[in-house]
Order: C-alpha cells, then sequence, then structure tokens
C-alpha cells in the first residue's frame, strides 16, 4: 500500500521518507532474519563441532584414561615394589643394628639368631659375614677371659696374667683386659717382691729385707699389710742392731741405728720394744767406748743385760765383747793376784764361748789361762781338768800324730800318766811342756788372712772369725787393740 501511495504522490516528502524508512527496517528485518538464520546455523555448527570435540574429546580421554590407567597401575606396582623393598631393607638394617647392639651388650645367642634370620631374606647381605666372625672372635674371647678370672680367683696370677696379656695384644679394647692385666701385673710384681723380701728377711738380711718391703707398701700399702708390716718392723729393728756394728764412729752408728728405730716408731707408735731397742743400743755402744778406755767393770754391767735380752745381740759382737772383757779384766785379776775373781770371770768367759758351737779357739783359750790360774794359785788339782779341756779343744795329740811329734805324744801321755797318778803337780808341769811343743809348731796352727776394710775394728773381727782379740792382737804383734788400719793386713787365728 505504501508503495501505491508513493506512485500516486512521488513528490510527497513524508511519503518518501516513510517509505524509505520502511524500506529501511524491512532491510533491518531482512538483516535480522538473515542476521538470525546465520546466527542458528552458526550456533548448530558450533554444536556440531562441539559435540565433535566432545566425543574427540570423550575418545581422546577415554583412550588417555585407559593408557594413564595402565601407567598409574605399573607405577603404584613400581612404587609398592620400592616400598616393600624399603620395608625389607629396614627390616634388615634393624636387625643388623638389633645383632650389633646384642653383641656390643655381650648377648652372643640373640645377636646370632638375628644374623640368622638376616641370612634368609639376603645371605649377601653388607657386614653379615664380618659380623659373624666377629661374633666368633668376641664367644674366643669371652671365653678366655672367663677362664683368665677363674684362674685369678685360683690365685694361678701367672696363668691369669700370660692370658690376659695375650687378649690385651689381640683386643686391647675388650672389656676392662687392659684394667684386669694392670691388676695381675701389679700382683705379680708384688708377690715378686714378697718373695726377695721373705728370702731376705729369712736370711736375715735385714737392710736388704727392710728395702723390699718398703718397696711393697710404697707400691700398695694394703696387700698383706699385716705380713708386710709384721717384717718389716722387724727387719727396721734388726737393721738398728747391724748399724751399730761395722762403724767405729760410735756417734754416727748410733745415728744410722736411730734412722731404723725411727722407721720402726713410725709403724708402731706405741711398740714398747722400741723403748727397749733404743736402750739396749745405748748400753752396747756404751760398752764399746768403756771396752776402748779398758773400763772392763762398766763393759760387764753394760752387756749383761743386753745380752740376757738377745744372745746373738749386734750380729754376735754382744757376746764377743763380754768374753773379751771378762778374759780381760781376769788377766787383770792375775797381775793382782786375786785369782779366785780371775777363775769366776775365766768361766764366765767359758760359759760364753760354750753357747756358740764353733768357738773352739775362745774355749782354749780361756781354759788355759783358767788353767794358769789355777797352778799360780798353786791348786794343781784344779788346773789339771782346764789343761785337759784345752789340750782336747786344740787337738793336740791329733797334732802330734799328724806331724809325727813323738815329742808332744809322749809328753802328753806323761801328763796324763801323773795325773792318774794323782801327781797333779807333776802333770800340770806336763801339760805346760805340751803347749809349749805345740806353739812352737807354727805350721800347724791354723790361720787366715784378712784386709781390713772400713769400719772393722778387732772385736768384730774376732766375733766374724771365731777368734779372739787376744790371739789376733798376739799374731800380729799389734801395740794397740783400738789402733788397726784401713788396708792393713792382719794373721788372724782361727784354730789352735
Amino acid at each position: 500500500m505504501l508503495e501505491t501511495l508513493a506512485a500516486r504522490y512521488p513528490l510527497d516528502r513524508e511519503l518518501r521518507n516513510l517509505r524509505q524508512e520502511m524500506q529501511l527496517r524491512a532491510q533491518v528485518d531482512q538483516d535480522e532474519k538473515s542476521d538470525a538464520m546465520l546466527a542458528k546455523r552458526n550456533r548448530a555448527r558450533r554444536i556440531i563441532t562441539r559435540l565433535g570435540l566432545g566425543v574427540l574429546a570423550l575418545g581422546v580421554g577415554f583412550w588417555g584414561l585407559r593408557v594413564y590407567s595402565a601407567w598409574f597401575q605399573e607405577q603404584t606396582q613400581r612404587v609398592n615394589q620400592v616400598i616393600q623393598h624399603n620395608l625389607e631393607a629396614a627390616e634388615l638394617a634393624t636387625l643388623f643394628r638389633d645383632a650389633q647392639s646384642l653383641l656390643q651388650a655381650g648377648r652372643l645367642e640373640e645377636s646370632q639368631m638375628r644374623l640368622a634370620a638376616i641370612a634368609q631374606q639376603d645371605p649377601n647381605y653388607p657386614g653379615l659375614q664380618e659380623m659373624r666372625a666377629e661374633i666368633t672372635q668376641t664367644a674366643s674371647l669371652n671365653a678366655r677371659y672367663d677362664q683368665a678370672m677363674q684362674l685369678i680367683q685360683q690365685g694361678d696370677w701367672n696363668e691369669a696374667g700370660t692370658m690376659l696379656k695375650a687378649l690385651m695384644t689381640e683386643a686391647p679394647n675388650y672389656r676392662d683386659v687392659a684394667v684386669q692385666f694392670a691388676s695381675v701385673d701389679k700382683v705379680l710384681t708384688l708377690s715378686g717382691l714378697l718373695l726377695k723380701a721373705d728370702a731376705e728377711f729369712d736370711a736375715q738380711h735385714w737392710t736388704a729385707a727392710a728395702a723390699q718391703f718398703e718397696s711393697i707398701r710404697a707400691l700398695d700399702s694394703t696387700y698383706q699389710s699385716v705380713h708386710v708390716e709384721e717384717r718389716l718392723f722387724r727387719s727396721y729393728v734388726e737393721s738398728a742392731k747391724i748399724a751399730l756394728v761395722g762403724e767405729s764412729d760410735l756417734l754416727k752408728a748410733m745415728g744410722n741405728a736411730e734412722a731404723y728405730f725411727s722407721k720402726a716408731l713410725a709403724l708402731r707408735p706405741l711398740d714398747e720394744e722400741i723403748k727397749t731397742q733404743r736402750e739396749l743400743a745405748r748400753l752396747y755402744l756404751e760398752a764399746q767406748s768403756d771396752y776402748n778406755a779398758g773400763r772392763w767393770d762398766e763393759v760387764i754391767n753394760d752387756l749383761e743385760p743386753v745380752y740376757a735380752v738377745d744372745q746373738e745381740y749386734a750380729l754376735g759382737t754382744t757376746r764377743q765383747t763380754l768374753y773379751e772383757a771378762y778374759v780381760a779384766r781376769g788377766d787383770d785379776e792375775v797381775k793382782g793376784t786375786a785369782y779366785d775373781a780371775a777363775l769366776s770371770d775365766y768361766q764366765r768367759a767359758i760359759d760364753l764361748a760354750k753357747q756358740k758351737s764353733d768357738a773352739v779357739l775362745r774355749l782354749y783359750e780361756v781354759n788355759l789361762k783358767a788353767a794358769d790360774a789355777e797352778r799360780i794359785k798353786g791348786n794343781y788339782e784344779g788346773a789339771v781338768p782346764y789343761y785337759r779341756e784345752a789340750a782336747e779343744l786344740g787337738r793336740l795329740r791329733e797334732r802330734g800324730l799328724e806331724a809325727n811329734n813323738t815329742g808332744l805324744i809322749s809328753t802328753l801321755d806323761e801328763a796324763e800318766k801323773f795325773a792318774t797318778a794323782g801327781n797333779f803337780g807333776g802333770a800340770t808341769e806336763r801339760y805346760q811342756a805340751a803347749f809349749r811343743i805345740a806353739d812352737a809348731d807354727i805350721s800347724a796352727q791354723a790361720t787366715k788372712k784378712h784386709v781390713v776394710q772400713a769400719g772393722e775394728y778387732l772385736i768384730l773381727l774376732a766375733s766374724q772369725n771365731r777368734s779372739t782379740v787376744q790371739a789376733i792382737v798376739a799374731a800380729n804383734n799389734i801395740p794397740d787393740p783400738r789402733l788397726i788400719y784401713v788396708g792393713q793386713e792382719l794373721i788372724i787365728p782361727v784354730l789352735p
């Protein structure tokens, strides 16, 4: 209709505008329809494309899912295998660590059980063979260690020490083997020292014994403490006595003795024996001083108490000094015509000499002096027994036979004949003659040579050599018995 109107009114502007507007709208509508159709086709195309892509995606996804599932299963299986392997490795490692701990704790059987479990799963497990070898070695070490401990309990220190030393060489860090060996070695050292100390003690080597016992106490004051202390104390006391001998300087001798007394006192501060021994030492040294001064009464008064306590005091020099003092005082009494007093002193000297079975020369000498005293006194009957005893001690008849000395033998026979007949004066004269003949035969007299050493003096030499001071003085023409010197060569009569 609008077209009709436009044809009818071509110049109508509004109509023309309306017509253009309508055409434009129609065109727009047409375009919109076209666009709608295009959009619809596009939408359909997109839907189809999406459906295709979706189907494709589903296919690809399904394929990927299958591939992934297979891969995942493979990975899962692989992971499970790794986990299982790790679990088994962890289990073996735990068993191995347990075996090590049990081995270190000394529980060998349990450790071996752990290793057996490991071997079942992995015979080549790292360190397995080494651990088994270590268990075998440890078992051997344990057995030998236990045996060593048993030997220690049994007191077999030497064998125990040998075994422990071998163990320590093989395995220095095994248990407390080093400590045990040191302990056994210490006991062996101590027992060795004790054996030496006891040997020195039994041999009466007092200073050496004291030194050994001191070493024991320095190493271990508790070792055999009662035995060691008792013998060390005795060694100190006896060493003090020895210190009194062989030292011409009496003050020095007392100082040496006092040093040992002090050591003994340190062991037993309240022991009364030390007080007694110190007093005996004082008396002994005073007696030596008095002897050198010729004060026989003081010597005898000092030494009789000492001799009463210990007859072997100061290595027997107490008896020797007493003997010499009694003989010397008896000689002085004979010179002063105090014959009874002299005979009493000579008899005491005889008694002292008889205390030693080897004091033949002393008995010989003093019996002759007693016989001479009786003879001078006029008691010939009393003199004969002394002469007879001296003749036997001096082996006059044996010496006469050995030397084919008929004069000596016949003179002795005459003396015995006179004595049997009761002619004691004649017997005395014949005995005197027999002794003169025997003394003239110097070759038959037993002597020894001695070079004087530092600290020696005549009483000591007489005591050590079973001789007498007067015999040594006479044999060497010594003008002063107090004066002998180091290096001097002496002839010491031993037996007549």
